[in-house]
């Protein structure tokens, strides 16, 4: 069904990559309506999907301190448990891509001269579940997390018996509909209306954090963008947040 298109990660494509889509067919349908494989162009029949111009979620301040409250206690109740505090901390303070977040080990977490964070050199295949080398900018990139994450990523490590940093079996990293529906639930633990919004828009209010204060070209490699053209643009996370 054209409405049920869903990305490997299980989200509901928007109208725009639908076009997107729509369109390379549309050219290949063209072509065998010229080489004289089809009579006519099936494409030409079909209406364009609606382009929704809705800004990309970001979390404001006061957001940002219910779900991350500094009460351990209170945090942990927001979570459910430490790794997912850890989890959404991190992305929380990077704005990693979900598959990026999804396959980090303990050998990828650094401590050098006061500053902590990940080293960004692999990602999960959301097609076949398994890891694969390389970034989508083509390079490895360093990512910075605040102490308090870093505290507490330790006492997690602690507890935890496996390679991987986030995985609820040992084998297999968090999946982005795992974590959307893991936000729900701490979501409606602290009070915080979502929206619509899901784990990637930690990505998009990372992003417009460090643009407030942080060359252009500097963001776009600590989010392994591949221009500054991909740099998002959202109401400023002082502000009221707009779904």
């Amino acid at each position: 069904k054209r409405q049920g298109l869903r990305s490997p990660m299980g989200y509901e494509i928007s109208g725009a990559t639908k076009n997107k889509v729509m369109s390379c067919l549309n050219q290949v349908m063209e072509e065998a309506v010229r080489c004289g494989v089809l009579v006519s162009n099936p494409m030409v029949s079909l209406e364009s999907f609606k382009e929704g111009n809705k800004e990309r979620g970001v979390f404001t301040n006061q957001e940002m301190g219910e779900l991350f409250p500094g009460d351990r206690t209170r945090l942990l109740e927001i979570w459910g448990s430490l790794m997912w505090a850890c989890y959404f901390m991190v992305l929380r303070d990077t704005g990693h891509r979900m598959g990026e977040q999804a396959v980090l080990t303990w050998e990828d977490l650094f401590e050098e001269n006061d500053r902590y964070g990940f080293t960004i050199t692999k990602s999960m295949d959301w097609y076949t579940k398994e890891t694969k080398p390389g970034t989508k900018t083509g390079y490895s990139r360093a990512t910075l997390i605040e102490p308090e994450t870093y505290t507490l990523l330790q006492e997690h490590k602690a507890q935890h018996p496996w390679p991987l940093i986030f995985t609820l079996d040992g084998e297999r990293g968090i999946i982005a509909e795992t974590a959307r529906k893991h936000l729900r639930l701490a979501a409606k633990n602290a009070q915080v209306d979502l929206q619509g919004r899901t784990p990637y828009c930690f990505r998009h209010t990372a992003n417009t954090r460090l643009l407030l204060h942080t060359a252009p070209h500097h963001v776009r490699f600590l989010m392994g963008h591949r221009s500054d053209c991909l740099l998002y643009t959202s109401p400023s996370p002082r502000d009221s947040t707009s779904s």
